[in-house]
């Protein structure tokens, strides 16, 4: 008598083992969402939005950042592609973006971006770091004004005993960050970071309202200043000697990196020494990829270092440290050849904070949901091979209430909920592998795999043709080893709810894993699914 059970894991995260008959679970470009009271199952699969083209600026996107007032008061976006800096303003044509420079260094390394506050002789000011210079642009200016203000800011030189009176190394930094209204950048290969005076770019009677660009002071000669002159306001972080490669802030603590060590500072309200580390706040997990540093509110994730933390993936809330990878994580990313050179974004989305790490070398990119506490991985598809690889979108920010990113094809794009395609036509491969189906290990037939899902219930029946049925495909392995052919499955016209999606006799196996994959246009949401099985003594 065949026995019918539900398949128990068949919704669920990233979980891929490197040893294939252990584990298979995989999610791309799905993620778990757990439902409310009365829902027909406690947990589903939802499909990633598409995405809508806004522009194309051209050159790998380095950098997104919303600044807080334009010349209207109201905020504004701004993209580094390339070499180039752009401001992107609405309008009744659409979204216009205008060059403001492009003299930017070391593409097509990540650019730090942050901005100053302020108002009246404090000007807020747009920051962007490029790991040569640091270049600065008031935010409350037209277009023209901007390109005409825009500069580079004389950065400090390095401290170094056998040139003290004459220098000649200037810093080079990668990141930056603005807290109590001091902006802060690094080193990246030293242990010491800068900071400003407060409210920098302010305009002085004495400079008759001129603006001071000399945020750093290394041209001061007033009284209590004296040691400035050149080296700037220098701070170390001395719990471990090693370079601050990245640096962040959200608003109340800073967060100094380096290959073998985090320090957390808090600010000290005193002028001579504005930021301070307590003695708890600071540890032995330093930063392998500089750039996979990424925060939202309170949370600060990043890709882990040293010999406690290498390749684990870790979170600070506050000043509470916690590991957010798995050791299959961990074990996927030692393997890959440059992990180093992963980019972390963060954004919410329908009650869900995610964090992003891209693996740009080894064309991966895996995705944590703080919500759920679950991982799952997002790609993009080749158009002339299909293959997948990373996603392409990055540098999440939120503007005009969408959800914007920067490819590294120079576009410009928002998620769209009503699309589940990429930006440029490309199909959206939805994939999930159920994790090791099994009783005792004992032969067993399997008649039939039931899968419970979204049929006749689309979002986006605008976009779909009468009687068009989205197909879905099934595949199935035993052992983790080769995979059967594709079979067919249709999740049936908009209205047909009552759309049965079976596949049968899909024969013999000790330990089975099922996967279903989808790349229509049409939103796919896996609830659950069932398999009808006999045992057979063998």
């Amino acid at each position: 008598m065949p026995t019918d059970n539900l398949i128990q894991n068949l919704v669920g995260g990233w979980n891929t083992s490197d040893v294939r008959i252990s584990n298979l679970s995989d999610s791309n470009n799905l993620y778990v969402e757990t439902t409310g009271e009365g829902a027909s199952s406690t947990s589903i699969l939802r499909s990633i939005q598409g995405s809508t083209s806004i522009l194309e600026l051209g050159g790998r996107c380095r950098g997104l950042f919303e600044a807080s007032r334009d010349i209207n008061g109201k905020p504004v976006l701004f993209g580094v592609f390339g070499h180039s800096l752009y401001v992107i303003r609405w309008s009744d044509d659409g979204y216009t973006a205008t060059e403001l420079t492009n003299d930017l260094t070391n593409v097509p390394d990540q650019v730090g971006m942050c901005e100053t506050g302020g108002e009246g002789s404090a000007n807020p000011h747009l920051i962007v770091v490029d790991g040569s210079n640091v270049w600065a642009v008031n935010t409350e200016l037209d277009d023209a004004g901007m390109i005409a203000d825009i500069r580079t800011i004389a950065l400090p030189y390095r401290v170094r005993q056998e040139e003290k009176d004459r220098p000649t190394v200037r810093i080079q930094p990668t990141h930056c960050a603005y807290c109590y209204n001091y902006l802060i950048v690094n080193d990246k290969d030293t242990d010491a970071f800068y900071i400003s005076y407060q409210y920098p770019f302010e305009r002085t009677e004495t400079n008759t309202q001129q603006t001071d660009y000399d945020i750093f002071m290394i041209n001061s000669i007033r009284p209590g200043e004296i040691g400035y002159k050149n080296y700037g306001f220098i701070t170390y972080a001395e719990w471990s000697p090693d370079n601050i490669t990245a640096l962040c802030s959200n608003a109340t603590l800073l967060y100094t990196f380096g290959p073998k060590s985090t320090q957390i500072f808090t600010y000290n309200n005193d002028v001579d020494a504005p930021f301070v580390s307590p003695t708890n706040c600071a540890n032995g997990i330093g930063i392998k990829a500089p750039h996979s540093v990424s925060f939202v509110g309170d949370f600060v994730f990043w890709l882990g270092s040293s010999s406690i933390g290498e390749n684990g993936v870790y979170q600070w809330k506050g000043n509470q440290l916690s590991k957010i990878s798995t050791p299959d994580v961990e074990r996927k990313i030692n393997s890959m050849e440059n992990p180093s050179d992963a980019t972390g974004q963060c954004w919410t989305e329908n009650g869900h904070l995610f964090y992003a790490l891209t693996f740009n070398d080894d064309d991966y990119t895996l995705v944590y949901d703080l919500t759920e506490n679950l991982w799952h991985r997002r790609s993009s598809r080749d158009r002339v091979t299909n293959q997948l690889h990373c996603w392409r979108l990055g540098f999440a920010q939120l503007h005009d209430s969408k959800l914007m990113f920067g490819t590294n094809d120079g576009h410009l794009v928002y998620l769209d909920y009503d699309k589940f395609e990429e930006y440029d036509g490309r199909p959206m491969l939805r994939i999930r592998r159920s994790g090791m189906l099994m009783n005792n290990y004992q032969h067993f037939v399997v008649d039939s795999i039931k899968l419970i899902c979204n049929t006749g219930d689309f979002v986006n029946q605008s976009l779909l043709q009468e009687g068009y049925a989205p197909q879905i495909m099934m595949r199935y392995s035993d052992k983790g080893g080769d995979w059967s052919n594709q079979e067919i499955g249709l999740l049936g016209e908009q209205g047909q709810y009552q759309t049965n999606v079976e596949w049968f006799k899909l024969g013999v196996h000790t330990i089975l894993c099922v996967e279903i994959s989808m790349s229509d246009n049409v939103n796919f949401t896996i609830v659950g699914g069932k398999i009808k099985y006999s045992i057979i003594d063998r």
